[in-house]
């Protein structure tokens, strides 16, 4: 992970999570106080958003409309993460990435081919989903999966999402185990094109999620593939990153660049 979280494709990999400081309430707001530092406030089927017009390169993005906003900036290329928050104790976060320099020629062009040959989608295509047998054991993708998603490694992140079980064949608690668990990878539309979409949880030592993530990664100058930006949420807590999906999906819906 990077600044503030962020996919970090090229800092070496680190391994943490941020603990929260247990807080005493009185009992009428103990559980409101502890939703909350979880970021577990969840905006219902129609979340109040505020919509943005100075968030990295989109012409539109809309945020949770009581969240914080906060910027950092990193000294390799424009690399960029605009950041919102419910609160200054939770870790949950709906963020938008530009990793700062583009991906090879090569990566970037199956990228755009991708995309502009699923341009039209009107629901979800699937890619991969993550399928287990009657007593709970994950089976392994079909070649045709697999063979995807290490084509799909530079555009999710050498060393962040693209760095998972299927593309990287070491197993925890080896040093070199993947920093991801992909859950799904599908294909989305959004305003008239589509965008590439992952869900899964960055992983300890031990294999075990320590962050839950969900982001779209975007073809921005819909020509070339190498100019990604990302739009993501991500958080430790599984039940403030679950309820606040909608808060999420609201948000890609947003988008316009």
């Amino acid at each position: 992970m990077g600044f503030l979280g962020a996919p970090d494709d090229s800092l070496p990999k680190v391994r943490n999570i941020w603990h929260m400081e247990e807080r005493k309430a009185p009992a009428e707001v103990a559980v409101l106080a502890q939703a909350f530092q979880g970021g577990a406030i969840a905006f219902g089927a129609n979340p109040q958003m505020k919509e943005y017009t100075d968030v990295l390169d989109f012409k539109k993005f809309a945020a949770p409309a009581t969240w914080m906003r906060g910027t950092e900036n990193s000294n390799i290329g424009q690399r960029t993460k605009i950041t919102f928050q419910p609160s200054m104790q939770s870790d949950l976060e709906i963020s938008a990435y530009y990793r700062g320099l583009p991906i090879g020629e090569k990566s970037g062009q199956a990228f755009h081919d991708l995309i502009a040959a699923n341009s039209n989608l009107n629901a979800p295509r699937v890619l991969f989903a993550e399928k287990l047998d009657p007593v709970g054991t994950t089976l392994a993708p079909s070649a045709a999966e697999a063979e995807l998603l290490k084509s799909l490694t530079d555009v999710m992140g050498i060393s962040t999402t693209g760095d998972n079980q299927i593309t990287n064949p070491h197993k925890p608690p080896h040093p070199y185990a993947p920093a991801f668990h992909v859950e799904s990878v599908q294909l989305r539309p959004v305003n008239g094109t589509s965008v590439l979409e992952v869900e899964g949880a960055f992983v300890d030592d031990q294999g075990k999620p320590r962050n839950y993530y969900k982001g779209v990664f975007l073809d921005f100058d819909r020509t070339t593939g190498r100019h990604i930006h990302q739009v993501f949420l991500q958080g430790s807590d599984k039940t403030a990153f679950t309820q606040n999906n909608v808060s999420y999906e609201a948000s890609v819906n947003s988008l316009v660049w």
